[in-house]
C-alpha cells in the first residue's frame, strides 16, 4: 500500500511543500486540514483549552474545529504525547476527537529514541499514531534506527530524495527511512539514497 503526505519545509523565509511517498506503511494520521475546516482565533493570554496549555502568539492565532474544540495552538509549557515531552513553543495539532496527530517542535526533540528535527512552526513536522506512538519525523542528524543508518532531513535532501522522514509502525518498528551511507546490515547490501525498512518479521528489506 502506498500513501502520500505533504511535508512543509522552511528555507529562510520561503515555505516549500515536498511530497513524500511512503511504501508499505500504515496510513499517516493527521493529514493536512482543508483551509475552511478550522476557525482561527487569537488568544489574548496564555489559556488552558481542552486540557492543553495554549500560549498567546502575536501573529499566529489558535485554531478550533467547527464544534469549538481545539484544533491547534502553541503550547506554553512542555506537554506529554505518548512517552515523549514536546517543548514549550511547539505547535500541537489535534483532530476533532481531541487526539494529537502531529506537531511542529520548537527545537530538536528526542521522541521514541530518535533525535527529531525541530525549528518551529511550519518547519519540520512530526506525526503521531492515535496511540501517541511516533509515526514519522525528520532526523536532526544521521541516526541508526533498528540497525539501519538513516539519513538526516535537510531541504536539499528532501528535494533530491522526495522525502527523508523516518516512518515507524505503531509498534515502533521501522517502516521506512532513506539510507545515509553504503553498507551491509544483516547480510543485506544497502546503498546511500535507497529506502530501507525492517519487515514484520524483523528482516531488513530494500524498498522499491
Amino acid at each position: 500500500m502506498s500513501v502520500t503526505f505533504a511535508a512543509s519545509l522552511r528555507l529562510g523565509r520561503v515555505a516549500v511543500a515536498v511530497g513524500l511517498l511512503v511504501v508499505g506503511a500504515a496510513p499517516l494520521a493527521g493529514q493536512a486540514r482543508a483551509p475552511d475546516s478550522v476557525v482561527r482565533r487569537p488568544l489574548e493570554r496564555d489559556t488552558v483549552i481542552d486540557g492543553v496549555p495554549c500560549a498567546a502568539h502575536a501573529k499566529i492565532p489558535a485554531e478550533f474545529h467547527r464544534d469549538g474544540r481545539l484544533a491547534g495552538c502553541f503550547v506554553s509549557r512542555g506537554v506529554a504525547v505518548g512517552s515523549a515531552t514536546l517543548p514549550e513553543g511547539t505547535w500541537l495539532d489535534r483532530d476533532p476527537r481531541g487526539v494529537v496527530t502531529g506537531a511542529w517542535p520548537a527545537k530538536e526533540t528526542v521522541i521514541a529514541g530518535l533525535p527529531c528535527r525541530g525549528e518551529g512552526f511550519k518547519a519540520w513536522h512530526v506525526r503521531f499514531h492515535p496511540s501517541g506512538a511516533l509515526q514519522s519525523c525528520f532526523l536532526a542528524r544521521e541516526h541508526r534506527v533498528a540497525g539501519i543508518p538513516c539519513m538526516a532531513g535537510t531541504f536539499l535532501r528532501e528535494v533530491r530524495s522526495g522525502g527523508t522522514a523516518v516512518v515507524l509502525r505503531v509498534d515502533g518498528s521501522l517502516a521506512q527511512c532513506v539510507v545515509a551511507r553504503d553498507g551491509v546490515v544483516d547480510g543485506v547490501t544497502l546503498r546511500k539514497w535507497s529506502r530501507a525498512a525492517r519487515d514484520t518479521t524483523g528482516a531488513v528489506r530494500v524498498l522499491p
